[in-house]
């Protein structure tokens, strides 16, 4: 679903600033709902392990396995030992399967030879983050150097010998999430001017087609759509959460019981198609009744913020008087709609999509956090307030940007209001820079962008920095398998928690 709030940056910004927890729970379990397409774009979930798509070979009577007519066990003499093969020689064992990144091997060879920016002793790969200069200090938001973190980052993969011999040189796009322009702006300077290999970020914004469609460049982050995907002409693959999870999570709910019943739906101006061709079908056949929905115009916020919040009072209303009780929020809403709750003294038990638009409301000075009683959300694994606790690699990521920033980086709940978020910007830079390296070291020596959509695309199970469990990518799950975990609302804290 498209995050249409344009006046809240908080929002974009949350995507790098997770979720809001306090200790690590157990996992829900994921569940695919969408089925892979045909021309392999994003789809169902892989199997937990690349084995698990290979038929196991059938058992006898006896329940052990019997081995493939191509390949029989060899006899064995009286004595018990094998007997050798035909010609006399003593047969050889088998070597282990490979495994690890690239080694998945399930989908073809792509054959694409084009290198820019590829030298012999170099990779230049673009960065994309959000430049907070202008409007940090309008919203009391300082999240650190993120040019300075990515450049740690980069500097610790080529302290330990780059990626095949290679070394990783950044070019910076910054773009200020005030204007329409500056993503476009980055973009042109990153595969026009700059000619990089492959762009990385988590702030592509609404010009990500610029990247993957008219300059055909690889793209590592940014919030996949089944529409842009379409028209992406290489390889684009996030750890942003997209739609699969969204629905995912939506399934869960369903399946956990949680959701049931009567309900409300609130999204926002331009989902529509998506909540009809995605959304609705699942709560049909999840046995969940839409009373009715709402989608909330955010370019109200343009002109008059509080137009936006009169807009969803109005909503608000609307439930109450039709006896609704229960609320799901979508797509943006999940910041703006509790305003209008709050105007209009309604209080219906709300599930949360997307608990990073969420913590905007929390965080929200003056916001009147009565009204996420009882609310229960869902989201990916939250390293932040756990992130001491985590082993490799995430620990040589906090070390590497304490000692190479000349700082100390905080959890949220450790730090003070007018401290600089520092975790936002070094995870932030760690995870990309690790996830390319990963791809790059997996796409081999003779690099190339066929190399590397080939590795990508069978690139299997990856460990990251700021994750607990391996991540899985493949063709078809292009923004990774996640975690849906269960948050609740806990009051004592003012903070959704892992349940």
């Amino acid at each position: 679903m498209r995050r249409l709030l344009p006046l809240v940056v908080a929002f974009a910004l949350a995507l790098s600033a997770c979720t809001t927890s306090k200790e690590k729970g157990a996992p829900t379990e994921s569940v695919s709902v969408a089925e892979a397409p045909d021309d392999g774009g994003a789809g169902a979930p892989a199997p937990e392990t690349p084995d698990e798509r290979v038929p196991a070979p059938e058992e006898t009577d006896e329940g052990v396995q019997a081995p493939d007519d191509a390949a029989s066990a060899p006899e064995e003499t009286d004595e018990g030992e094998q007997a050798p093969d035909d010609d006399g020689a003593e047969p050889e064992e088998e070597e282990p399967e490979p495994s690890g990144p690239g080694t998945l091997g399930l989908f073809p060879e792509i054959a694409d030879e084009r290198a820019p920016g590829v030298t012999d002793d170099a990779i230049k790969i673009g960065v994309i983050y959000p430049d907070l200069t202008n409007v940090g200090p309008l919203i009391g938001i300082d999240q650190g150097d993120y040019e300075a973190a990515y450049q740690v980052a980069f500097d610790q993969v080529n302290a330990a010998g780059g990626v095949h011999g290679r070394r990783l040189v950044p070019v910076f796009g910054p773009v200020d999430p005030i204007g329409t322009d500056a993503s476009t702006a980055a973009c042109t300077l990153l595969t026009e001017d700059e000619n990089v290999f492959l762009v990385v970020g988590n702030f592509v914004g609404d010009d990500v087609l610029c990247i993957v469609d008219i300059n055909e460049t690889p793209l590592l982050g940014g919030g996949i759509t089944p529409e842009n995907l379409a028209l992406a002409k290489t390889l684009w693959f996030t750890m942003e959460a997209g739609e699969n999870f969204i629905l995912n999570g939506i399934h869960a709910l369903i399946s956990s019981g949680k959701l049931t019943g009567s309900i409300g739906v609130v999204s926002t101006v331009g989902n529509e198609e998506a909540y009809e061709s995605q959304i609705k079908p699942l709560l049909d056949a999840g046995g969940v009744e839409v009373v009715d929905i709402a989608f909330i115009d955010t370019s109200l916020a343009v002109n008059d913020t509080n137009a936006l919040f009169a807009s969803t009072e109005t909503m608000a209303l609307k439930f109450q008087s039709e006896n609704i009780d229960q609320v799901l929020l979508l797509g943006g809403a999940e910041s703006a709609f509790p305003v209008g709750m709050s105007r209009a003294d309604y209080r219906p038990k709300l599930f949360i999509t997307d608990t990073g638009i969420a913590n905007v409301y929390v965080r929200g000075e003056g916001n009147d956090l009565s009204v996420l009683e009882g609310a229960v959300g869902y989201g990916p694994f939250d390293p932040e307030p756990v992130f001491r606790q985590l082993g490799s690699p995430t620990k040589e990521c906090i070390d590497s940007q304490e000692s190479g920033l000349e700082i100390v980086i905080l959890s949220e709940a450790e730090r003070e209001e007018d401290e600089v978020n520092y975790f936002a910007s070094s995870m932030t830079a760690c995870r990309y820079t690790a996830f390319a390296a990963a791809l790059l070291e997996a796409a081999g020596p003779e690099l190339n962008r066929g190399t590397l959509i080939t590795a990508a695309h069978n690139l299997g199970e990856v460990m990251l920095p700021g994750s607990d469990e391996p991540w899985y990518f493949d063709r078809d799950n292009p923004s990774g398998i996640q975690q849906v975990l269960f948050y609740v609302w806990n009051p004592e804290i003012g903070a959704l928690e892992l349940e």
